[in-house]
């Protein structure tokens, strides 16, 4: 399946198969992919937490809405959150790129030296802004990865995100959750969508 198939194929799933399971493997296959999305200094701000046990998708069944059937169905769930403190990882990248050889000594002391000024200016309203773009980007890439591999998908921004944080036990002064992602087999017919005509949302100048 090539991209543009993965695109047009692309539906978000409110059912799914709940007796089909995705093995940890593909599934860090598949967020490995996706995470070639491109993103601000390219710091991946994104941070994944896969969510397969049935006693956390049970405590976070009363937070997730009207999004209980992707919960209980689907073979995992990810949240993708944006982490305020992206830059602290900046010299563990620029020496993987040094030493990969993508990056001269010179070029490394250079860039290490950019990141620092940047991180001091960063203010946590920029850090947030900046993130939620880079994490969207992620998000649409896992879906169409996903669909590269015969699965389906629901992004859903219907789930309290306190309540999330506070089950998942995470750090709520570093990360913020962004959205919240469903994937496994789609179960039933889907019925067909459209989109706007292209024309009518386009401006040519």
């Amino acid at each position: 399946m090539n991209v543009i198939e993965a695109i047009q194929l692309r539906q978000s799933i409110r059912e799914y198969d709940a007796t089909y399971k995705v093995s940890q493997e593909e599934i860090l296959t598949m967020l490995n992919e996706a995470g070639r999305a491109p993103s601000s200094w390219n710091l991946q701000p994104w941070r994944f937490v896969v969510i397969q046990d049935e006693t956390i998708k049970a405590q976070l069944k009363p937070h997730v809405y009207f999004n209980v059937p992707q919960l209980e169905t689907s073979s995992f769930l990810v949240l993708i959150l944006n982490d305020l403190h992206r830059y602290d990882l900046f010299p563990i990248l620029n020496d993987l790129e040094l030493k990969a050889g993508y990056v001269t000594p010179e070029q490394a002391s250079v860039r290490l030296e950019k990141a620092n000024q940047s991180k001091a200016t960063r203010t946590l309203e920029s850090l947030d802004r900046e993130g939620l773009l880079d994490c969207g980007i992620v998000a649409q890439n896992l879906m169409l990865v996903a669909k590269g591999h015969g699965l389906d998908s629901c992004p859903m921004g219907g789930f309290n995100r306190d309540a999330f944080m506070d089950v998942l036990q995470l750090d709520i002064t570093r990360y913020k959750p962004v959205v919240l992602i469903s994937i496994g087999k789609g179960k039933g017919p889907l019925r067909p969508s459209l989109r706007l005509p292209t024309e009518t949302i386009t401006f040519f100048k």
